[in-house]
């Protein structure tokens, strides 16, 4: 499954703090704030005709879907204006490299 996602889509890392011990684990950790995404995530960055794109590639949780999904976050940013504009695409497939995602989405 290969898809896009709404540009405002809650996405969620995992929970990474301590469980008490009774119940269900928590399963949603922080929300993702697109812009402020870490760059230990980033995989791509270029600058071409004064727009900068970067490329971000990262495992979160979506609630509508049971699975942890393959995010791939594409960042234009206009140097003049700083405007930024950006596109999630999302699969279920751990192997497929972000360039591939991309590729198949085009």
């Amino acid at each position: 499954m290969i898809s896009k996602r709404r540009h405002d889509a809650a996405l969620y890392f995992s929970y990474d703090g301590t469980s008490v011990g009774r119940g269900k684990r928590q399963k949603y950790g922080k929300k993702l704030a697109y812009r402020n995404i870490n760059a230990k995530y980033l995989k791509e960055s270029s600058v071409e005709k004064d727009i900068a794109t970067n490329i971000y590639q990262m495992a979160l949780w979506h609630k509508k879907c049971a699975d942890l999904l393959n995010i791939v976050v594409m960042m234009k940013t206009n140097l003049h204006t700083q405007a930024v504009a950006h596109v999630v695409l999302c699969s279920r497939d751990w192997e497929l490299p972000y360039h591939h995602l991309i590729d198949y989405d085009r």
